[in-house]
């Protein structure tokens, strides 16, 4: 075993690895990341903190988005199949849009990857049944699909040697189903005999439980390692080693690094404020020495590769905004409407974030359209003014370049397809089936303007190739899926400086969202220092609440 892990015959000379087009070679950075990916870590003693073998844990690689995360995964599932280390399919769990083009993609790109086979396991029943059992390296499968997985499998995941979990971002909530259904965290499943009843010890008579399956290899990769703060590293960590090195139970962890305010009664904290934010602090914060403690425990199964130490990635030039005003009536209606959105955000920025009443209906009317329900219960959108489409079509015009559109709300898609036609003005969705014909089309210059949405096609996509500007129609909260759009093309391989234009409804919650992503911290607190700074700026009292006239206060503009 000491030999198959020897770095010399895992790295030959880089002649054997390299792009099929162009000729160019894996980065030194990269052959390192995809080693430590190929050899795990020794798996740690709980109770000495020894390293035993032959098990062994996964690998975290934190890379910034660009450097190139998927060749390294690739380069690491062909050495662990050269050597025989595993000879089951490895199971890769993904984004929908990078299941569907960018592992299959990058691997015909280079010399080293392109014999690898896939299977997607995606569509109805049978077509997903016969993807599960078709030969393959690789087993393609979203998150989403982890359940029907698991059952299909009769929570037996040995059919599987290895798994990367490209972007592990989308486990950083312990709580969440794809969690608990790919660790049986806190699930755990009763073994049952032939008849059909629990199997008990003899021993202790406790019931027979099924623990986590162990695979023979395991890596996770990401930019956004905590998107919301360091509690987002559990449950990635979990599924790479168990809980050996930040603990087996997520209250633990977090009792031990993080603390509330004072304790003044049962369920009720007495949150120290912080000057910065005129405001109390987050719930959980880290206690002193807290961080450098976690990133020691982790330290030995983790890479880091940060763009500024290699210098491959483009520049991105800081955002251009562009300001759009709301019309006079839109604007009165508006305001009576903010006061209360803003309330709703301070109260509770995450609940806001995530489907707020208010502060939503404020982010559509910014926007340009709102949701209503007609008479007879069916849900449609009203267009209430159009300052931000006549803005996009003036930017599409005057740059006059190859851009990546992104938007939020369906109706921002319905509405920017209907008067591009109108326009005449050439363009693409990048969603569906034909993700990957369309992907190729716009890296072969063959679509001018692209419109994508930040949820489905932030993470692991490759369109540096078909422009370098982006023209953000719709401000979103999640720094995370802003700075992962953005890295859809500022990536290597981009030969331009990327520009950023930014559309936003003058002295709205449009500002809100765009400061948030300048402002320091996790979630909760970005979002109340930037709600904070508006409010102050826009003069907002918070102690009149309005009454709404009408429960539409937009209805009959006619605008």
């Amino acid at each position: 075993m000491t030999d198959i892990l020897d770095p010399l015959k895992f790295t030959p000379s880089s002649e054997t690895r390299f792009k099929l087009a162009t000729g160019e070679r894996m980065r030194d950075y990269q052959v390192r990341a995809a080693h430590k990916l190929f050899t795990g870590e020794p798996a740690m003693d709980m109770a000495t903190g020894k390293k035993t073998g032959p098990e062994r844990d996964g690998t975290a690689v934190h890379i910034d988005p660009g450097l190139g995360k998927t060749i390294i995964g690739l380069t690491a599932i062909v050495e662990w199949f050269r050597f025989g280390i595993i000879t089951k399919p490895v199971l890769v769990v993904a984004p929908i849009k990078v299941c569907e083009t960018v592992w299959r993609q990058e691997a015909r790109e280079w010399s080293h990857t392109q014999h690898l086979t896939f299977s997607l396991i995606r569509g109805n029943e049978k077509d997903r049944a016969f993807a599960l059992a078709r030969p393959a390296h690789v087993h393609l499968v979203n998150p989403e699909m982890l359940p029907w997985l698991q059952k299909q499998l009769r929570q037996d995941w040995s059919k599987y040697d290895a798994l990367i979990i490209d972007e592990s971002s989308m486990f950083k909530d312990n709580r969440t189903k794809r969690f608990r259904v790919l660790t049986n965290y806190g699930t755990r499943a009763v073994v049952k005999g032939p008849d059909g009843k629990a199997l008990k010890c003899p021993l202790t008579g406790l019931t027979t439980l099924i623990g986590p399956h162990r695979f023979k290899r395991s890596g996770v990769l990401t930019g956004t390692p905590s998107p919301s703060g360091l509690q987002n590293l559990w449950a990635p960590f979990y599924i790479i080693d168990h809980g050996r090195r930040l603990h087996k139970s997520f209250d633990t962890y977090q009792g031990r690094f993080f603390r509330k305010g004072q304790k003044v009664a049962a369920h009720i904290y007495k949150y120290e404020l912080n000057p910065e934010e005129d405001e109390m602090r987050p719930e959980w914060e880290t206690r002193d020495g807290s961080a450098e403690r976690i990133h020691e425990l982790i330290a030995d199964t983790t890479i880091e590769l940060n763009a500024e130490d290699y210098g491959v990635l483009p520049k991105v030039l800081d955002p251009v905004k562009h300001y759009i005003e709301l019309p006079p009536k839109v604007r009165e209606n508006y305001r009576l409407l903010e006061r209360e959105a803003v309330f709703e955000m301070l109260q509770n920025p995450i609940i806001a974030a995530n489907g707020g009443a208010k502060s939503n209906l404020c982010w559509q009317i910014c926007n340009g359209a709102v949701y209503i329900t007609d008479e007879y219960g069916k849900k449609k959108w009203d267009e209430i003014h159009t300052e931000k489409i006549d803005k996009l079509v003036e930017l599409v015009d005057s740059l006059d370049k190859h851009s990546l559109i992104p938007y939020h709300f369906n109706h921002d898609l319905e509405r920017i397809t209907t008067r591009f036609q109108k326009e005449g003005i050439p363009y693409a969705v990048l969603r569906g089936k034909n993700s990957e014909a369309i992907i190729d089309r716009w890296n072969s210059g063959g679509i001018p303007n692209l419109l994508i949405h930040p949820q489905s096609a932030a993470h692991g996509l490759n369109l540096q190739f078909g422009g370098h500007t982006l023209i953000w129609f719709s401000t979103i909260w999640s720094l995370e899926r802003y700075l992962q759009t953005n890295a859809r093309l500022a990536r290597s391989g981009q030969r331009e400086i990327v520009g950023l234009h930014v559309i936003m409804a003058r002295n709205t919650t449009d500002e809100i969202r765009y400061e948030s992503w300048f402002e320091r911290g996790d979630e909760m607190a970005r979002f109340r220092a930037a709600t904070l700074k508006y409010q102050k700026q826009m003069g907002i009292d918070l102690g009149a609440m309005p009454v709404f006239p009408q429960a539409n206060p937009f209805a009959g503009l006619g605008l």
